[in-house]
């Protein structure tokens, strides 16, 4: 737009040149430190802006104080010399005739030379010498009762305990705590911008974007120590994913394979009349979170020794159970052995007392 206002205007304009300055402002574009600049105080925009408001309104009150009070007293500058002669009256004199005009010149000496007391006449400090021809004190006009100035007498009076706390505490609630929070502020803001970039670049050369597993994960298991750098170019390239995607995108829907579909189902929603839509928030389900198969692999082989060792544990004792089992047995079929022959005795001894009670009864 700028460019075309331009181009419309005559280059001898001063606005032409007004116009074509702003093309510098795209350098906080191209600079990502002066893009933090502009964070730095747009990301706090709200508390900047409410402290700046405190500010004026403290800087108001300030200049009703100095309208009340020390009217006649800012004239900071000295007589204007034009063509060699002294102007009787000075164009550039603070002269406070109103309210607006004593705010203005308070927000212009207490923020650009951080001072209020330079807006006001100075107040001579001199030593009365004993014998010396000592001046009439004299006061502002209004303010008689708060006695001399100072000049040449011997009297302050309440005055200049006025200025001095009127021009301190101008310094210490708007100079120094006011201006300071607002420079605060930007400073923390700046370092709060620096922590994210630095978590940023951290997260980013030391997790896997895919799968977000931490580099020494593949570094430990890896046999020449660069493990993390292969799986980020070779098994999960944040690249391929991206191509993946696109490819799904570009390819007929009719075309798919079943995980092709699934992907993209995943990504993508179809509308009654077949148009192909994004989702406004879609499911990444199918990425390997917390997964890759060259640890699955590691701890495969890890958990099949494992599992050995157990097993040959399982067969030493299911040995050892065999065999108290065993020994177990045949102390069983021993006592029961035993026991039959035990009966067949007593069976036996039965029969021969029968046959002698059959051989008494014949007799």
């Amino acid at each position: 737009v700028t460019n075309v206002v331009a181009v419309a205007m005559q280059s001898t304009s001063k606005l032409y040149f007004f116009l074509l300055s702003f093309h510098l402002v795209d350098m906080f574009n191209l600079s990502p430190a002066l893009r933090n600049v502009t964070r730095a105080v747009s990301s706090r925009a709200n508390t900047l802006l409410q402290t700046a408001v405190l500010a004026f309104i403290m800087m108001y009150i300030y200049s009703a104080i100095g309208f009340v009070l020390f009217a006649e007293s800012f004239s900071f500058e000295e007589a204007e010399i034009e063509d060699g002669n002294e102007m009787d009256y000075n164009v550039n004199a603070a002269r406070c005739d109103t309210i607006w005009k004593c705010f203005l010149v308070t927000v212009d000496m207490g923020l650009r030379k951080g001072d209020i007391g330079g807006a006001l006449e100075d107040i001579a400090w001199r030593d009365i010498i004993p014998g010396t021809f000592v001046e009439d004190c004299y006061s502002p006009p209004g303010l008689e009762y708060m006695g001399c100035l100072g000049i040449g007498g011997n009297d302050v009076g309440d005055y200049i305990f006025l200025r001095i706390a009127y021009t301190s505490t101008f310094f210490v609630f708007i100079n120094t705590i006011l201006i300071n929070i607002i420079f605060g502020v930007i400073i923390d803001t700046f370092g709060d911008l620096r922590k994210q970039n630095q978590d940023m670049e951290e997260e980013m050369q030391q997790k896997c974007f895919i799968c977000g597993l931490e580099r020494y994960k593949f570094e430990i298991n890896s046999a020449d120590g660069n493990g993390f750098e292969h799986h980020i170019r070779n098994d999960h390239n944040m690249w391929n994913y991206l191509y993946f995607i696109v490819y799904l995108f570009r390819k007929d829907v009719n075309e798919h394979t079943g995980f092709e579909s699934f992907v993209f189902e995943k990504l993508h929603e179809i509308d009654e009349d077949g148009v192909i839509l994004k989702k406004a928030a879609p499911d990444v389900s199918w990425f390997p979170c917390n997964e890759a198969m060259v640890l699955q692999i590691k701890d495969g082989s890890e958990n099949d020794e494992k599992l050995i060792k157990r097993i040959d544990r399982l067969n030493q004792e299911t040995t050892n159970l065999a065999s108290i089992v065993s020994s177990q047995m045949q102390e069983v079929e021993t006592a029961i052995e035993r026991q039959h022959l035990a009966l067949m005795e007593d069976d036996d001894d039965d029969d021969d007392d029968d046959d002698d009670d059959d051989d008494d009864d014949d007799d």
